[in-house]
């Protein structure tokens, strides 16, 4: 049955049971092993691993009751409570401060004769000359530092204007160098190359683009004309090339997608197409000033699905040989006649138009 070890102190721990006082092992770390001990003032004590101080001796704040079962002593706890000790050993607190005491105030000055007599040494005001700056003085010095903020603020858009500058110089030749490569590699045609030149307009707006996603600002959602124009010439000849272009400028030209939708407004009916045919009058122009191109007109029939779909507006699916006419009675296509003009000396071919037909005879063929 441990005892505490506190001089005086005579709990015990069987004694003890249902009043609320706990026993508690003095601790393994030497540190705090050596404040409990000169805490208990014991001479020449030296506790055993079986030493106990009783929780009398704690201040409540050192002891951890939320457990239901175990009553623990918090962190950095030690005994500080020996009612036992002589008064010299106990302790006093904070003994409570004197309130301050009364100043009297200093002599006043009456408005008497006396008012010219020289002050007390410890009263008199040093003479300090102090300049206060007038109304004037102060409106020049507000309109100064305006000026001055002015001045550094147009000097750091000088200096935005000439890195973008210097920027855009290289990315221009940056351009020049992927056009050349296009061409090294044979991504692209000669001619091709002239028709991308042809297009240089949408080039100033590709850098500029490119300088704003590098700055983190604001890119226009909308593609300018000349981009549309750049980027479609680009992608007609050259898909794989048009990919290349697009991953070297960090994606500032419009995705392939994009450039499906803006095919989708060309007008694609059964017959001729007039864009083909206006893109061609542009090459037969191109081959003036450079090397005549030498074409082959190809025909051929392709099987295609029979299927009649409605838009809204009229049906698609019968026959239609490009004249317009929108009748129900017509059979159903299932052959559609295209023609296609491949270039022979150059690297690129057209479709220039395609017929919906229920299929062709001997005669019809040879017509």
């Amino acid at each position: 049955m441990p005892a505490c070890c506190a001089f005086g102190c005579t709990n015990r721990s069987e004694r003890e049971k249902g009043t609320g006082i706990t026993f508690h092992k003095f601790p393994k770390d030497e540190e705090r092993r050596k404040l409990w001990i000169n805490s208990i003032r014991r001479e020449n004590f030296i506790p055993s691993k079986y030493t106990v101080v009783c929780s009398v001796h704690f201040e409540e704040k050192c002891i951890d009751r939320t457990s239901v079962n175990i009553v623990r002593l918090r962190e950095g706890a030690v005994p500080t409570i020996f009612l036992s000790f002589p008064s010299y050993y106990q302790n006093s607190g904070d003994k409570a401060r004197k309130p301050p005491a009364q100043r009297e105030p200093p002599p006043s000055i009456s408005n008497s004769d006396n008012c010219n007599a020289p002050l007390p040494n410890d009263l008199a005001i040093p003479s300090t000359s102090t300049s206060v700056d007038t109304p004037t003085k102060q409106n020049f010095k507000r309109a100064l530092e305006d000026k001055s903020h002015k001045l550094e603020s147009c000097r750091k858009k000088i200096k935005m204007l000439q890195q973008s500058k210097r920027r855009l110089i290289l990315k221009n030749a940056d351009l020049k160098s992927i056009v050349m490569e296009l061409r090294n590699k044979k991504m692209i045609s000669d001619s091709s190359v002239d028709i991308l030149e042809r297009c240089g307009g949408g080039v100033g707006d590709l850098l500029k683009r490119k300088l704003a996603k590098m700055e983190n600002m604001s890119v226009p959602v909308k593609y300018s004309p000349e981009i549309r124009s750049f980027a479609m010439t680009l992608h007609f000849y050259s898909p794989k090339a048009y990919r290349y272009v697009r991953k070297a400028f960090d994606t500032c030209l419009p995705h392939p997608k994009t450039i499906s939708k803006w095919y989708k407004t060309v007008d694609g009916s059964p017959g001729f197409t007039k864009s083909a045919f206006t893109f061609l009058s542009n090459i037969v122009q191109l081959s003036k000033v450079a090397k005549p191109f030498l074409c082959n007109l190809v025909m051929d029939e392709m099987s295609i699905r029979q299927h009649v779909e409605w838009d809204g507006s009229k049906y698609h699916g019968y026959v239609d040989v490009g004249t317009g006419i929108d009748d129900d009675n017509l059979p159903v296509a299932k052959e559609a006649l295209t023609f296609m003009i491949v270039c022979l000396n150059s690297s690129w071919k057209l479709p220039v138009g395609y017929f919906l037909l229920d299929g062709l005879n001997g005669v019809e063929r040879k017509n």
